[in-house]
This record gives structure tokens, sequence and C-alpha cells, in this order.
């Protein structure tokens, strides 16, 4: 039962070694797929608002993705200038 602690520790690994596990690369990858699924949503969203079909729950899922796209920029920025630093 020493996986299950409270703290800084959830579940297997502490959470700072989530950065460690996703590199800088998958986390720009993920941002842009995350950035063009907002986008093909937006787009879903103003085809049904001109058919007059319930279309918030598009735009909603659109700027959460947004909103999770942007938050995996600023990591990834700051993993790709550690690995640079480590390099030289």
């Amino acid at each position: 039962m020493d996986r299950f602690k409270i703290g800084s520790e959830t579940l297997f690994f502490q959470l700072s070694q989530f950065d460690n596990i996703l590199g800088w690369q998958l986390r720009i990858i993920l941002a842009i797929l995350l950035f063009v699924g907002s986008v093909i949503f937006i787009i879903k969203g103003f085809s049904l608002r001109s058919t007059d079909q319930l279309f918030n729950q598009y735009w909603t899922l659109a700027l959460i993705m947004l909103w999770g796209g942007v938050s995996q920029i600023s990591p990834a920025i700051k993993n790709y200038s550690e690995s640079k630093n480590k390099l030289l």
C-alpha cells in the first residue's frame, strides 16, 4: 500500500516527475492538436448556428481545447530551455 500516499505523491509517481515523462516535443504536438481541434469545433459550431441547431456545446468544447493548448505551451518552452541548457 505504499503506492497510495497522500501529499506530494499520487498513485504511482510524484507530480514533479510528470514533466520528465512528457517531453517538450510531445507537449508541442499536444498543443497543436488541441488548437486544430478547437478550430474544427468552432467551425462546426458556426455551421450548426446557421441552421438554428444547438451549437453552444461545440463552442464550449472549443474553448476548453484552446485553454488546454495554451496551458501546454508554457511548460514546453520551459522544458525546451532546460534541455538546451543541459546540452551546453
